[in-house]
């Protein structure tokens, strides 16, 4: 998958979809990756190339996702105990 293959979700570096995560089969995180992301993909990358060689099929990752809009989910519940997580980005 490629940025431009992304068409209008790929902005600023980011991908601006809604990442939904599921806890138990019920709603728990709703957080909007590209406002919610701090720091752009090309960030990371450059932070990470600081200290290491990235070759060709290097996977960044953008670590934790959280919603900045608490009422958007449930997202201060991680402390009680998960049988089920699921997680996908919104493609509608």
């Amino acid at each position: 998958m490629t940025p431009e293959s992304l068409g209008d979700w790929w902005r600023d570096g980011k991908l601006h979809r809604v990442l939904k995560v599921d806890l138990n089969g019920q709603p728990f995180g709703r957080a909007d990756a590209g406002q919610d992301m701090t720091f752009d993909f090309g960030t990371l990358v450059a932070h990470a190339a600081k200290t290491r060689a990235l070759g060709a099929g290097t996977i960044i990752g953008s670590g934790t996702v959280s919603n900045r809009d608490r009422t958007a989910a449930r997202a201060s519940r991680w402390r009680r105990a998960a049988s089920a997580i699921a997680a996908w980005p919104s493609c509608a």
